[in-house]
């Protein structure tokens, strides 16, 4: 007995055994299943996936589009007792999970296993990556289990290449050509939605001196891990990291004001809370971004205005170690508008995943909010940064806290009158 699957763009045996089975064991099924079908696929492309014995591809499909499925190492765990899911524009999904220390519970957690996860939602994937942290817990409530997992690309913030890798530098090669390189040891894809030019120009500028291996192009150190490195290079070139639901590392531009996917006030449902928070510390007048010295000159530089500090003096200059006139331009633009995304924010909580679109809560898009008592004085349409999905049961009430920040592009700011 079998089923299909219609397949986005790019994808392979091995992603969509993860989808189905919640496990990359079905890969080699799949593609036997499949035969003179070669990925990556294109898209729409519909592909048989069969029965593994051991893997049910039923465990992740559902009729109920709130049902919220979790499966590790391919089979359903259904003894949790609440759900965290963590997305966002520019860090690395986690999901937390509390469950009793029953006996299932013991068969599917253990400690440095690995194990992999995933999580639906009326069978639509929302997380694939791996389990990291078990913490079991004594309470006045029994015995519990703490679980956190990160999506698929989290394992290259906590590891290095492999030591036959270096030393390790790359030269005429551009944002995408070097994660490629990264993660094909560890079978993590690379995806990018934007264009092959605006992943930025390739690294080609000398090594300040001191650094480990001197010459052209940037070098990766011993000791650096993989994800730090690739995000110090995507934030020069403008770049940001994530992972896409199905645990592919994701290249893609800073978020743009859209069409706001709902407009919230206080005092209207869904809306239950909104908290701003403030960093004036981190509210800087000019910033300035220097590129390394050279044998042919003192190196570039560029100073990016912050268009809202009129009238304050407050300078901050960095360096940035690989630049040109143009990319030190760029670097100086994009920690402008890292500062004032990171200089304000408000988290607001909502009674629902989902988007009056029926959509889930996605980070990157746009939201309407007006709430005079928190300082958004009118309708402002901010951002959307991050989203975490909350649960606490299988059949439990559904929230999400949803993290808005202000468009770096903002001709104004939420306090204004």
């Amino acid at each position: 007995m079998s089923t299909t699957y219609r397949a986005r763009g790019g994808e392979t045996f091995d992603s969509i055994s993860r989808i189905v089975y919640g496990s990359p064991f079905g890969a080699s099924a799949i593609r036997r299943a499949n035969p003179g079908v070669i990925d990556p696929l294109r898209e729409g492309a519909t592909v048989t996936v069969p029965t593994v014995p051991g893997l049910n591809p039923q465990n992740s499909t559902s009729n109920d589009p709130d049902e919220v499925g979790i499966l590790v190492g391919g089979k359903r765990f259904r003894a949790w007792q609440s759900v965290t899911v963590a997305r966002s524009t520019d860090s690395i999904d986690t999901i937390t999970l509390a469950a009793p220390q029953t006996p299932g519970a013991r068969e599917h957690f253990r400690p440095f296993s690995f194990q992999e996860i995933t999580v639906t939602v009326g069978g639509d994937p929302l997380f694939s990556g791996t389990v990291v942290d078990i913490d079991p817990a004594l309470s006045n409530d029994g015995a519990l289990l703490s679980l956190t997992a990160y999506s698929t690309p989290g394992v290259l913030e906590d590891c290095t290449p492999s030591a036959a890798a270096f030393p390790l530098q790359f030269k005429d090669l551009d944002l995408y050509q070097i994660a490629e390189q990264l993660c094909e040891p560890f079978g993590i894809q690379v995806k990018r939605d934007t264009a092959p030019q605006q992943v930025g120009a390739q690294f080609n500028a000398p090594i300040s001196v001191g650094d480990a291996f001197g010459g052209e192009g940037v070098a990766l150190d011993p000791g650096k891990s993989i994800l730090s490195f690739l995000m110090e290079l995507a934030q020069q070139r403008d770049i940001v990291l994530t992972n896409t639901e199905r645990g592919e590392l994701l290249l893609s531009k800073p978020a743009t004001v859209g069409i706001p996917v709902a407009k919230l006030s206080s005092g209207t449902p869904p809306l239950l809370s909104v908290t701003p928070s403030f960093n004036p510390r981190k509210w800087f007048s000019h910033l300035t971004s220097i590129g390394p010295a050279t044998m042919e000159g003192d190196g570039s530089a560029y100073t990016a205005k912050n268009k809202h500090a009129d009238g304050v003096i407050r300078p901050y200059v960095s360096l940035a170690s690989d630049a040109t006139d143009g990319t030190a331009r760029q670097s100086a633009e994009t920690k402008l508008g890292h500062m004032i995304e990171d200089a304000a924010a408000y988290s607001i909580s909502v009674s629902t995943w989902r988007s009056p679109s029926g959509d889930l809560w996605k980070a990157g898009d746009t939201l309407s909010l007006e709430a005079p008592d928190a300082m958004v004085y009118n309708p402002y349409n901010f951002i959307i940064r991050s989203v975490e999905f909350l649960r606490a049961s299988d059949s439990g009430a559904a929230t999400a806290e949803l993290v808005l920040n202000i468009p770096r592009t903002a001709e104004g700011l939420p306090w204004d009158l």
